[in-house]
């Protein structure tokens, strides 16, 4: 089971459309919708919005734990960290994994130091983390 049917289930059982979901979450109902029929992935920090609004954790999002319930330290918080470990497991610097993603140096740094979140498929479709 993927993100988008669980944003379908929590808004189905919290009877709550997606224009409600745009309205608490900041997000564009267009990029809700266009997200829930798959036509585009959405940025890290928008999932974190649509968890938020759904009071249900980002790891229930994205499919990692079956317990809905919001705990207060999920692999959101602590990606930069992870994203530190990986290039130390690897022995990468920036620029490197820069060439490897295909993500500019200066967007790596942003992630690295946690003033940007990535898309969800950035990353793991390099099979990276």
């Amino acid at each position: 089971m993927g993100m988008r049917v669980r944003v379908f289930e929590c808004l189905r059982e919290k009877n709550m459309s997606q224009t409600k979901l745009a309205d608490e979450t900041g997000i564009t109902r267009q990029t809700i919708s266009n997200f829930l029929h798959g036509k585009h992935s959405l940025r890290l920090n928008a999932a974190v919005s649509i968890a938020t609004a759904l009071d249900v954790s980002t790891d229930y999002l994205f499919n990692l734990t079956n317990e809905p319930k919001r705990k207060t330290n999920t692999s959101v918080d602590i990606f930069p960290q992870k994203l530190k470990q990986v290039m130390i497991k690897r022995n990468m610097k920036e620029k490197e994994l820069a060439l490897q993603t295909g993500i500019s140096v200066s967007t790596i740094y942003q992630y690295i130091d946690g003033r940007m979140l990535p898309t969800i498929g950035a990353f793991l479709t390099k099979n990276l983390l």
